[in-house]
């Protein structure tokens, strides 16, 4: 037979737990509230959001919506991501990752309506540090060495220095006011390459010892540095 003694026994046991209410959903916010499987996107989906990301003011993860607003220019919505971490109502910071590519954005709150505009963060997603092409484009800048030679400098971005390059089709020198100064060929990798510079060899036909040259990618070809 359970008596008022054991009943009060089980309450004073249960902990505080058993008194606090629990979240009424997902995204409810009230102080005090026991955090449901989900709550703010953890242990489960990310919290919905289909309306303007600059009303978002809870911690948590998110998942973007149809019909979400003030998203990345020209980002893909539906089935992208947004991380949101609020310091108080006036300061927060958001990263927005992208469904369709690997490409994702941050931006800060700065007041207790305003936002910074969405940046970019850079990557191999939307940055090549070492791949240099363009479709009749100029990819590089050097000058003749000589009336046979010339060298034109890429600019990179690595730890160690370029090992090689992969050329893919022919690229001819040319002066500014676009005078051929080669025929058509697959440049060289010499040894003043350095980890932020590669510097490429072209045999030139007629050229003026010193004068300023650009590399012009030949159709689609392209060069690729190998580190």
């Amino acid at each position: 037979m359970t008596t008022a003694r054991d009943t009060a026994e089980v309450l004073e046991s249960r902990g505080t737990a058993a008194t606090v209410d629990v979240q009424t959903s997902t995204s409810d916010s009230t102080a005090g509230s026991a955090l449901l499987v989900g709550g703010f996107g953890l242990g489960g989906d990310g919290v919905d959001i289909s309306g303007d990301l600059d009303a978002t003011t809870s911690t948590g993860f998110y998942k973007i919506g149809t019909g979400a607003t003030n998203t990345p220019s020209g980002a893909n919505i539906n089935g992208s991501t947004l991380v949101h971490i609020a310091f108080d109502g006036n300061a927060a910071s958001q990263t927005y990752y992208e469904y369709q590519s690997n490409v994702s954005y941050s931006r800060r709150k700065t007041g207790a309506a305003t936002w910074t505009t969405w940046s970019p963060e850079f990557s191999e997603a939307n940055l090549n540090v070492n791949y240099f092409s363009g479709t009749n484009q100029r990819v590089a800048v050097g000058y003749a060495k000589s009336s046979t030679e010339a060298l034109f400098y890429l600019p990179v971005s690595s730890y160690s220095p370029a090992v090689s390059v992969t050329i893919l089709g022919n690229f001819i020198a040319k002066t500014v006011a676009d005078v051929d100064r080669s025929t058509a060929q697959a440049p060289v990798l010499v040894g003043e390459t350095s980890d932020k510079v590669v510097v490429l060899l072209v045999n030139t036909t007629g050229a003026t010892t010193g004068e300023t040259l650009t590399l012009h990618a030949n159709s689609s070809a392209a060069v690729q540095v190998n580190f």
